[in-house]
């Protein structure tokens, strides 16, 4: 079994469009809040999840100033490179039920089941 990605949110902006428009000074130093859905490929339900992306620039801050901080890493802060980020990270993860994806998910995202306190 494996997880699909059903949507993909900004947190920090009201639209994609407005995301993309922002003005970064360093484009390698770049970190956001995100949210998705997912649920196991072909079948009904999901789970949505909240994420942090981060450039290479930008982790050692964001993890300074939350520790245990789960986030995934992104070449470039685009929509197009979180997607085929999330995408390709979502491909790595297989279980024999969602149980076992959603908990794998967990090491890196926040579930709609837990808190986000770190």
């Amino acid at each position: 079994m494996r997880a699909e990605l059903r949507w993909l949110e900004t947190n920090d902006f009201r639209t994609w469009d407005a995301f993309a428009a922002a003005e970064r000074p360093d484009p390698l130093d770049c970190t956001g809040w995100f949210s998705c859905g997912l649920g196991p490929d072909g079948e009904a339900g999901t789970e949505n999840f909240q994420f942090v992306a981060a450039t290479p620039g930008a982790v050692s801050r964001a993890q300074q100033e939350r520790r245990r901080l789960r986030l995934l890493v992104v070449d470039e802060f685009t929509r197009e490179a979180i997607e085929r980020m999330l995408r390709e990270h979502l491909s790595k993860i297989t279980g024999h039920s969602w149980s076992e994806i959603s908990n794998q998910l967990r090491k890196t995202m926040y579930s709609e089941y837990e808190s986000t306190e770190a």
